[in-house]
């Protein structure tokens, strides 16, 4: 008797393709729940889907997606990972410590083209996207713009949860190339601090109107 498939559609965001994957009933129901073996039939379907010359609507039979699977599971992807691994993925998309490491060290240096207006965001992007491809790491314009929006966020969270008193200090692989890149940026500045300040001036303001009255 032949075993009962179901059909699963995975889409590859950044190629604009869809892989319509037939599973077997436990492999479909697993996919849909477990973010990295759907990740994972992807990974080998963008593979087997490339070396096929596939089409926008490309199709894996189930022997041949679910018995690389099982032969490697984790092959082509790492799992999301804390703030202190040296791995990350964002949108399936792998950097490594000396990766992202790189890519901050270029936001780093050309930034300023890009806050002064002198550049585009998507000529900005593509512009770090060859410079990190000289290097050996291919990622797309949009993929690193992704990274770094991500990493701005992660580096707001451990700023913010640093300065709670009482919290025990967090670390961050990023943490002291972040603080070179952000550190005086408004949007770290704290809101009690904004205040405080602002009451600072008020307060001396006043102090000097009463002292000359």
């Amino acid at each position: 008797m032949d075993m009962e498939t179901r059909e699963l559609v995975l889409v590859d965001v950044e190629h604009k393709k869809q892989y319509k994957l037939m599973l077997s009933v436990e492999d479909h129901a697993r996919a849909t729940q477990d973010m990295a073996f759907a990740s994972t039939l992807l990974q080998h379907a963008v593979i087997n889907g490339m070396h096929n010359n596939a089409t926008e609507d490309h199709t894996d039979s189930a022997a041949d997606v679910e018995a690389a699977v099982h032969d490697n599971p984790t092959e082509g992807y790492t799992e999301p990972t804390s703030p202190q691994s040296g791995y990350d993925t964002d949108d399936l998309c792998r950097w490594s410590f000396e990766g992202v490491t790189l890519l901050l060290n270029l936001y780093g240096e050309k930034q300023d083209v890009l806050v002064k207006g002198k550049v585009k965001q998507k000529a900005f992007w593509n512009s770090i996207a060859e410079l990190m491809a000289k290097h050996g790491y291919t990622y797309t314009a949009s993929q690193c713009k992704t990274k770094l929006a991500t990493l701005k966020r992660q580096y707001k969270k451990v700023k913010d949860h640093n300065k709670v008193s009482g919290n025990d200090r967090k670390d961050w692989p990023y943490l002291e190339a972040m603080d070179e890149i952000f550190s005086s940026q408004p949007w770290l500045v704290p809101v009690s601090l904004a205040s405080s300040s602002s009451a600072s001036v008020n307060s001396a303001a006043s102090s000097s109107s009463t002292s000359t009255s």
